[in-house]
């Protein structure tokens, strides 16, 4: 599941989210905004807390997946 689909199920901001995943920086919604619409891939430790904090409904594969465009 992509993360986009998790926090829109979920009815979670970016915001709300980043501090699930105990992200407290002023950056952190903006950094899982990016997440979530595949700007950014997030470090591995990140991806960890975000397969765990999802339970695995997001899986890694959801996070560094690329999408070709035709």
């Amino acid at each position: 599941m992509k993360l986009a689909d998790y926090l829109t199920e979920k009815n979670l901001s970016h915001a709300e989210f980043a501090r699930m995943l105990g992200m407290d920086s002023t950056s952190a919604a903006l950094n899982v905004s990016r997440y979530a619409r595949g700007l950014r891939r997030p470090r591995p430790a990140i991806a960890d807390k975000i397969v765990a904090t999802t339970k695995g409904r997001v899986k890694h594969k959801d996070l560094y997946s690329v999408e070709i465009a035709e």
